[in-house]
């Protein structure tokens, strides 16, 4: 499964909240949707951010629209839907993506349980904006400056490797 042209975005953005089916045996239906609801999230920001960026897309998009599939799985409000996807992006952006790894999925798991139990971060602290979209602006802003630089520092160490 691919999401935004990303094989490893695309597991995340899947795999985090179809397997939150075992743990909680929702029907089909349920999955299919929260899946693309996932997908569409993960789309979402994806084109606010751009198709490449030194930070983790794995968690920063994909993670992000994970943590929204899984609370709505759940059995979420919208609001705890809203809650999760602020969560993980205060939890994670930052962080230099190296490849997948599943700590991105766990991490997109961990911000909706905290959602589906209120306990998500209180809006203007930091680069957290009152809104999703505020949130993501920040993020954009903060990638466009100098951190594109990073970008070739991390090509360069992973193909050392």
């Amino acid at each position: 499964m691919s999401s935004g042209g990303s094989g490893n975005q695309g597991i995340v953005s899947t795999l985090p909240v179809a397997l939150t089916d075992l743990q909680f045996g929702k029907n089909r239906v349920q999955i299919a949707a929260a899946v693309a609801l996932s997908h569409l999230f993960s789309s979402y920001i994806k084109n606010k951010l751009g198709r490449v960026a030194p930070v983790c897309g794995c968690v920063t998009t994909a993670g992000t629209g994970a943590a929204a599939g899984i609370a709505c799985l759940l059995g979420g409000t919208r609001e705890n839907i809203e809650q999760a996807m602020p969560i993980i992006l205060s939890s994670t952006t930052g962080i230099m993506c190296e490849g997948a790894k599943e700590s991105c999925a766990q991490e997109a798991y961990s911000c909706a349980l905290l959602a589906m139990n209120n306990l998500g971060v209180a809006s203007d602290q930091g680069f957290i904006a009152p809104t999703l979209d505020g949130s993501i602006e920040n993020i954009r802003l903060f990638l466009s400056k100098e951190m594109s630089k990073i970008d070739s520092a991390i090509v360069e160490v992973l193909e050392e490797r």
